[in-house]
């Protein structure tokens, strides 16, 4: 069975950086094959809340959306090695207040690993733009509202994802590892799909 994760991210948020880090953590700990995918968000809800958190730096309108540029960058060369690098950006910027620039960003890229050369062409590129603009209409489809959710497909669920609003390690892992190991589909035994909403809690929905 192969199990996708699919997390919505602001990329400048403590919150979701530490969503990441469960995440990865999470899948380094089950057996089931994981695909993992961060989906950048950028709305004005997120701009507002940035600005009031952080009004010294708010002026600079392109930040957040710069940042994910960079990120799709980088993964056009890899999924894995994309989200090692939006990891240590993320650290540089959220966890050791470091002040994005140019120079920071090719010297992380570099640490990453990335060829810089394609890295370079590819910040700024359209396909950077299509693939923001994509993502922007999955957040729209699922109706995701909060940074830091994640939607678990597999097929014990059919064609449906659980969306999950608030979760930690425990949570999400006992919730993948139930749907795991459930070989036919929850939405047709009200015992599991109970014991699936026990699990889950009240953060959780299907979608």
């Amino acid at each position: 069975m192969i199990l996708e994760l699919y997390l919505f991210i602001d990329p400048l948020s403590n919150r979701c950086y530490d969503a990441e880090q469960t995440i990865e953590k999470v899948a380094a700990n089950l057996d089931a094959k994981v695909a993992i995918h961060f989906i950048p968000m950028l709305n004005i809800k997120i701009l507002h809340e940035f600005s009031q958190k952080h009004p010294n730096i708010a002026n600079n309108k392109d930040l957040h959306y710069n940042i994910i540029s960079d990120y799709m960058a980088a993964s056009f060369q890899g999924k894995k090695i994309g989200r090692v690098f939006l990891e240590n950006l993320q650290t540089a910027i959220i966890k050791d207040n470091t002040p994005y620039c140019d120079n920071l960003v090719q010297q992380i890229a570099l640490n990453s690993g990335l060829d810089l050369e394609m890295f370079a062409e590819d910040r700024h590129s359209s396909l950077a733009r299509k693939t923001f603009l994509h993502d922007q209409q999955t957040v729209h489809r699922f109706n995701i509202k909060e940074p830091a959710s994640v939607l678990v497909f597999c097929s014990a669920i059919e064609d449906h994802g659980l969306l999950l609003k608030e979760f930690d390690y425990d949570s999400l892992i006992n919730l993948v590892r139930y749907t795991a190991k459930t070989k036919n589909s929850l939405l047709q035994d009200d015992h599991k799909l109970a014991r699936l909403n026990q699990i889950a809690g009240s953060n959780a929905k299907l979608i």
